[in-house]
């Protein structure tokens, strides 16, 4: 196995986990705002409301830009072997992404559906 094809396999990890923690999640959700799991923030934990909102858009948002590794796995293969920094580059600006993604998505549905949280 090629050292690029062997960082390739973070990436197909990190799918399959992020997917399927994004449909436990999403038919499990925390019931309780709580500090230990779920989608928590500051907007997401001021009432129950938008914390049970958050929970189901967390989960849905999780598992659509878990695409975004379903494409770094695409380019770390065709990336040349012997370029293997460019492999790493593409697993960590991608998992980057993905947490960027999931946030902005979330906090800007929670907002749309409940406006600004309150201090």
């Amino acid at each position: 196995m090629a050292l690029n094809e062997i960082l390739v396999v973070p990436s197909l990890l990190l799918l399959i986990i992020n997917i399927s923690v994004g449909f436990y999640w999403r038919k499990h959700p925390p019931k309780k705002i709580n500090w230990l799991y779920g989608y928590r923030t500051k907007s997401s934990m001021s009432n129950q409301e938008r914390w049970d909102f958050a929970q189901q858009k967390g989960a849905t948002n999780m598992m659509k830009s878990s695409l975004l590794f379903l494409v770094s796995l695409c380019l770390g293969l065709f990336v040349e072997k012997s370029l293997v920094g460019w492999s790493i580059a593409i697993l960590l600006i991608t998992t980057l992404l993905w947490v960027v993604l999931v946030f902005l998505y979330t906090e800007r549905q929670i907002e749309r559906q409940f406006g600004k949280a309150e201090n």
